[in-house]
């Protein structure tokens, strides 16, 4: 099980390379940095976004000793697929923007729906998107 050693947000003062998306922190952008040990010690970069989405989507990429980039790409892509690109504008049996997945607009989706495991008969479940109920957040009254 990976250990949390410490995790702070940070101002970058030279570009970083986000370690979930693989995208660039660009210099004055807030980003979350954390130190890790699974075997050894390392650190983990991330934007702010990419650490949000990820932390929503944990469960549904279902990690069993933590989220790797690829773990992390893989979940977004399939969600993307699943749940923005249908109703995307920018959609046509592809993606016109050209990216595997759209991670500002998972994260505005996060945002506003809960992401839920519905069980069904035998074991069985179903992942389904529901509105957030106004005045909660993260399903805590405000």
């Amino acid at each position: 099980m990976v250990e949390i050693i410490s995790e702070k947000d940070r101002k970058a003062r030279k570009p970083h390379i986000c370690d979930y998306c693989g995208g660039t922190i660009e210099v004055g952008e807030i980003y979350n940095h954390c130190v890790l040990k699974l075997d050894d010690m390392y650190t983990w970069d991330a934007h702010m976004v990419c650490k949000s989405v990820a932390s929503d989507l944990w469960d549904y990429i279902d990690p069993c000793e933590g989220m790797t980039a690829d773990d992390f790409q893989e979940g977004c892509q399939t969600f993307c697929r699943t749940f923005i690109c249908p109703d995307c504008e920018q959609w046509d049996d592809e993606c016109e923007q050209g990216e595997p997945f759209c991670i500002q607009k998972i994260y505005d989706f996060l945002k506003t729906n809960d992401f839920v495991r519905e069980k069904r008969k035998y074991g069985l479940f179903v992942w389904k998107c529901v509105p957030k109920k106004e005045g909660l957040t993260d399903g805590r009254e405000s």
